[in-house]
């Protein structure tokens, strides 16, 4: 263990005499200042040499936009006013199509919530009567129906699970009654 640590100390003094010669410092403290100093200027330029990379991502992501716009400009500099009248004419087309098809989108919409309310008049009328006739519900979950309650695609199948439920044990009890296994 000693010869160890004898080793090491020898190992580490030849190397601070390496360095006072190729450095001409010979002590050791200012030597090990110098090296302290040096460190924190390479992570100070470090750091510099990270913010200017960023700041030039940023400005060439800047100046890609620019050209762009630019390219773009061009393009409708040489257009002469007959080929721009017919662009915008094409892009008012547009335009109205999609405001057209935003239009027939909305009517869809507004049919497929008129046939969920009348299913679910129709499914709460049900439902009530099976319930009435004091049918139950095993599997599915009872569900509730009062003025908040609104069909929709999310929660449709729920409510429909119960009155095939229903309708399963109507059948099961129509087969009984008619002797049919």
């Amino acid at each position: 263990m000693l010869d160890l640590y004898v080793r090491n100390a020898r190992v580490i003094t030849e190397a601070f005499d390496v360095i006072k010669q190729g450095s001409g410092i010979t002590n050791i403290d200012e030597i090990v200042t110098t090296f302290i100093k040096a460190e924190e200027q390479n992570y100070s330029l470090f750091n510099y040499v990270n913010e200017l990379d960023q700041e030039c991502d940023a400005l060439e992501e800047s100046n890609a936009k620019i050209d762009n716009e630019t390219a773009r400009y061009n393009t409708m500099s040489r257009l002469n006013k007959t080929e721009l009248k017919e662009k915008i004419s094409a892009m008012k087309d547009e335009s109205d199509n999609l405001r057209d098809q935003i239009q027939r989108g909305q009517a869809e919409c507004d049919d497929v919530i008129d046939e969920f309310g009348e299913m679910q008049g129709l499914v709460e009328e049900m439902v009530n009567t099976f319930k009435a006739a004091r049918f139950t519900a095993r599997v599915a979950e009872s569900m509730q129906y009062d003025e908040h309650t609104q069909f929709n695609e999310n929660n449709v199948t729920i409510y429909l699970a119960e009155l095939e439920e229903y309708i399963s044990s109507l059948i099961t009890y129509s087969a009984f009654q008619n002797g049919d296994p």
